[in-house]
């Protein structure tokens, strides 16, 4: 690989805006993916969710056709929050909760949501992997996979494709889930960020996208005066001195933007306190290890 210097590169940053949605206002996309048993899960969500977060909130569900349910009506009364089945070419807005209607796969591009139909009549069904691929192409470090009760594995598959477009990616706890297979097949793929039960969830997610680390950088100076020099080099020396992995030669945005996920992860201040943590938690540079081979393998 080429070496290149630390900081967004004139020509990194223009293949980063051309690989993402071209929509012109960005906001947190927050998908709830979830199967049996998730109904619950998602009124505990909803109820402790405040109307004004900001972001907006899609919820993929493996629903029966055959039950014409309303479902955003019923969900309605657990949240101040606006609630609309989704239609053919919605554009999404912030503090508003999407749902997909029975009986269909749906994606997402330049923001606005495209409904398909159902890919498959018989057997087990992968609309949420459906759409967090898509979401994850769509909006990068700006889309959140949620992963609730369900059978099956629908779900795992996406929270990696978010995860490798710097995303974060949550699990409800399968010991408060009514069926644990789908929340234990997302953990087991090792990309999940936190496990939770449902009530806990928003506050956290908040938290998380509300870190200073996680603000887009618009200029190559924003990026390198958070990114101390030394304090890079620094992580990069233990990680080598843990791993035996050398990251010189990686794109250095790609370094930069995954340290910053576990900054905002563990809500500390800048990188001189991350060195710090990592020299501490000897267990956090295998974890950073990890993410910074997301993609590669």
């Amino acid at each position: 690989m080429e070496k290149e210097d630390n900081g967004l590169n004139n020509s990194e940053r223009a293949v980063e805006v051309n690989e993402r949605s071209s929509q012109k206002n960005f906001f947190p996309i927050v998908a709830l993916g979830g199967s049996a048993g998730s109904f619950k899960a998602f009124e505990k969500f909803l109820s402790q969710t405040p109307p004004d977060t900001g972001f907006a909130f899609v919820i993929i569900m493996h629903l029966d056709p055959r039950k014409n349910m309303n479902v955003a009506g019923i969900l309605q009364k657990f949240t101040l929050i606006p609630v609309i089945e989704a239609e053919d070419g919605t554009q999404l807005a912030p503090n508003h909760v999407y749902v997909i209607p029975p009986n269909k796969d749906m994606g997402i591009h330049n923001g606005t949501l495209l409904l398909f139909k159902a890919s498959r009549t018989k057997g087990a069904r992968m609309s949420i992997d459906y759409f967090l691929q898509s979401l994850a192409e769509d909006q990068w470090n700006y889309a959140v996979a949620v992963i609730f009760s369900g059978m099956g594995a629908d779900g795992e598959t996406g929270v990696r494709m978010i995860k490798e477009k710097l995303g974060m990616a949550m699990v409800q706890d399968p010991e408060t889930a009514e069926y644990r297979s789908m929340p234990e097949a997302a953990i087991e793929s090792g990309m999940v960020d936190y496990i939770l039960s449902p009530e806990d969830m928003p506050a956290k997610i908040m938290q998380y996208l509300s870190h200073p680390a996680l603000n887009e950088p618009v200029f190559e100076d924003a990026v390198n005066e958070r990114n101390n020099k030394n304090h890079l080099q620094k992580i990069l020396m233990l990680l080598r001195s843990q791993t035996g992995h050398d990251f010189t030669l990686y794109k250095k945005n790609t370094i930069t933007r995954r340290v910053e996920r576990r900054i905002a992860f563990h809500q500390l201040p800048d990188y001189l306190h991350y060195v710090n943590y990592l020299r501490e938690h000897p267990q956090e540079i295998d974890t950073l290890f990890k993410e910074l081979l997301i993609g590669v393998t």
